[in-house]
């Protein structure tokens, strides 16, 4: 089996999540620095990244329509992927789990 490795600078953050889109050709990975990182796996570099959150992020999932990607650490988080790191929808984790279950039936995404 052929490794590669992704370019996260001289001195990379841990990746505490990793997610592919629908299709396998974007990786998204979430570091203990707060960073949310995309790479297109045709070419195996970071097409964006940014600061999301001022700490650890613990996990990280494509929207339903992947334009977004929520995370997850104390609050949920919808991060557009059109507008790099322009905050769509933040919900308390006390809630988040209601709230991101009402939020995706919203959007037409069945519920389990």
């Amino acid at each position: 089996m052929e490794s590669h490795v992704l370019p996260l600078g001289e001195d990379p953050p841990a990746i505490t999540s990793l997610c592919f889109n629908h299709n396998g050709k974007i990786l998204a990975a979430s570091a203990i620095d707060g960073m949310i990182h995309m790479f297109e796996m045709s070419c195996r570099l970071q097409i964006i990244g940014w600061l999301a959150l001022d700490s650890s992020i613990s996990s990280i999932a494509f929207g339903p329509n992947e334009t977004s990607i929520f995370s997850f650490i104390s609050q949920i988080f919808e991060w557009s992927l059109q507008n790099q790191g322009q905050i769509l929808w933040p919900r308390n984790y006390s809630r988040g789990t209601r709230a991101l279950m009402e939020h995706m039936s919203l959007l037409g995404e069945p519920v389990l």
